[in-house]
């Protein structure tokens, strides 16, 4: 719930775009964001993961430690006035259910953050697909452009960013199959050909 008030809280303030839960609730804000951005950075959704990652972390830590913090207080207790047994069963029973509802939430809670996560997981390696295939055709123009430029004089700035833009594709699509995040083999980019890369004028 708390997720769900943060996403629609980010979306009418309109700072859906900097923020990866309110991105993930909506999906139709969160893809114009994607669209904006890919060619500013095709990192952004490596470093949110990360923070949605190390949240889900926090809060699974809090939990056990609540677990813990119970468990041990209860179980101090019993300890201390194990002569007074009889007399405070009603207690322990009603301190029992007690636990036994929060330990409940705690487990549903747990489940929750791994189907959230794991649904999480496969809209990432959704965008990276999407993003793979943006920049295969991105490369493909390039090599287009400079192939069509190979005569053309007083080119050769214009022909190195061009090249410059077609490396840092490749570094990226290298990356992701070094990472193994798709869990498959990424195919890197060919060599531009020669003339188109350095013309011949």
């Amino acid at each position: 719930m708390h997720l769900h008030l943060h996403a629609k809280v980010m979306t009418e303030i309109g700072a859906t775009c900097d923020d990866p839960i309110a991105s993930f609730f909506n999906k139709k804000v969160a893809q114009r964001c994607y669209i904006d951005t890919i060619t500013n950075s095709a990192t952004w959704v490596d470093k949110n993961l990360e923070k949605i990652v190390s949240t889900l972390e926090a809060q699974q830590n809090a939990t056990n430690a609540r677990i813990v913090g119970l468990y041990k207080m209860y179980d101090d207790r019993n300890k201390l006035r194990a002569d007074a047994y009889l007399k405070r069963m009603d207690d322990k029973k009603q301190a029992f259910d007690d636990l036994q509802e929060n330990v409940d939430k705690i487990k549903s809670g747990v489940k929750e953050n791994e189907r959230g996560l794991k649904k999480l997981l496969d809209d990432y390696k959704d965008v990276i697909r999407v993003n793979i295939n943006n920049l295969r055709e991105l490369a493909t123009g390039i090599v287009a452009k400079l192939k069509r430029n190979i005569y053309t004089p007083n080119y050769d700035e214009e022909r190195q960013k061009y090249v410059g833009a077609y490396k840092k594709i490749g570094n990226y699509l290298n990356q992701i199959d070094k990472d193994a995040i798709l869990g498959t083999k990424i195919d890197g980019l060919e060599e531009i050909p020669t003339e188109a890369q350095n013309g011949r004028v």
